[in-house]
């Protein structure tokens, strides 16, 4: 009987591992469980594998309902393609399936976006930013500055890609962008929860 109870705990603890998700290895339709964080980055979904909360560097699709200033966990699908089909250039992402909790940040201490893109949060250019009738958005969220000379100097930077009219000057702009890595130090914005950063500071490697 022992024999068996034993064979029984070795053939469980198979099936576990078997079903644990790698990263590496991704498994088409294979159902996992994610931490979605409070925030999004142009350069990353926050999206972190349960339970040990770590980033499993891939997307989620289909959960249009996700509002910033918030964690979710929730309960998701693997899809993995032959061929590149996403946004990023990858060929494997997560599907949502459902919501099994929801629960509002509580911090506030300033966290750093990316304000130039990757391949996947377009704008129209190499910034993760754009001006809409006076309305700065990242992505779809909006933007609202504390201080007006970094709204300007984003401003600036829009108009002059708007400007570029041939390769080379692309090519150098983001090679510019590149240098600058430039990015935002933001706290969810109280005037618009869910739905915008406050923008606190710009940070600039030159």
């Amino acid at each position: 009987m022992k024999h068996i109870y034993l064979l029984f705990a070795v053939f469980i603890l198979a099936a576990c591992s078997k079903d644990k998700f790698d990263p590496s290895n991704p498994k088409n339709v294979q159902k996992v469980e994610l931490l979605l964080d409070h925030y999004i980055d142009a350069r990353d979904q926050r999206v972190l594998l349960l339970p040990q909360k770590e980033s499993s560097h891939m997307s989620i699709s289909g959960f249009e309902e996700r509002e910033l200033g918030y964690t979710y966990k929730v309960k998701a699908k693997v899809y993995v393609s032959p061929a590149v089909v996403m946004d990023d250039g990858a060929n494997s992402w997560f599907e949502f399936l459902e919501v099994i909790s929801k629960e509002k940040y509580t911090g506030d201490q300033p966290f750093e976006i990316n304000l130039v893109h990757s391949i996947g949060f377009h704008s129209g250019g190499n910034l993760a930013v754009k001006n809409e009738a006076g309305q700065f958005k990242y992505g779809r969220y909006d933007l609202r500055f504390v201080n007006e000379q970094d709204k300007q100097h984003l401003d600036e930077l829009l108009l002059r890609e708007k400007e570029i009219k041939s390769a080379e000057q692309f090519t150098a702009h983001q090679e510019y962008l590149r240098k600058m890595a430039l990015k935002a130090f933001v706290t969810h914005d109280p005037q618009n929860w869910g739905k915008g950063y406050l923008v606190r500071s710009l940070k600039f490697n030159e």
